[in-house]
């Protein structure tokens, strides 16, 4: 797709079909050869940069981002008043404002949510 970018033109129908049916399955091949040589030895540097414990608090946040960002960005989309201006910097401005959102309300939902059902998990699984 760079070629396409970058010269202005666009891709043919077959170009455009095979690379939206494709492009999805060669991009997690990559991963999943990083996740299978970690979780055999394999991994080496990388395995020790994944496996690196700054990671763990992240890890617990992550996927409650996911699930609250779309929230995020559909209510401040909802109460806008006027409309949004393409800039640079008004982008990056909206991204990292959303993602700070995102992240705060995570840990908020997290600590009243996933942080009694891990409690409660470890009462009644003993180990």
């Amino acid at each position: 797709m760079y070629e396409y970018y970058h010269t202005g033109t666009g891709p043919t129908t077959a170009g455009s079909l095979i690379y939206v049916s494709t492009s999805r399955f060669f991009w997690s091949l990559p991963l999943a050869w990083v996740i299978f040589a970690c979780a055999c030895g394999y991994g080496g540097p990388v395995n020790v940069l994944l496996s690196w414990s700054v990671w763990a608090p992240l890890s617990k946040l992550t996927y409650c981002v996911y699930l609250i960002h779309p929230v995020v960005m559909m209510v401040y989309l909802l109460l806008r008043m006027n409309s949004i201006h393409y800039t640079e910097f008004n982008m990056v401005y909206l991204h990292v404002g959303h993602i700070v959102i995102s992240f705060a309300a995570a840990f908020v939902i997290s600590m009243a949510v996933e942080a009694p059902a891990r409690g409660l998990e470890k009462i009644i699984i003993k180990k």
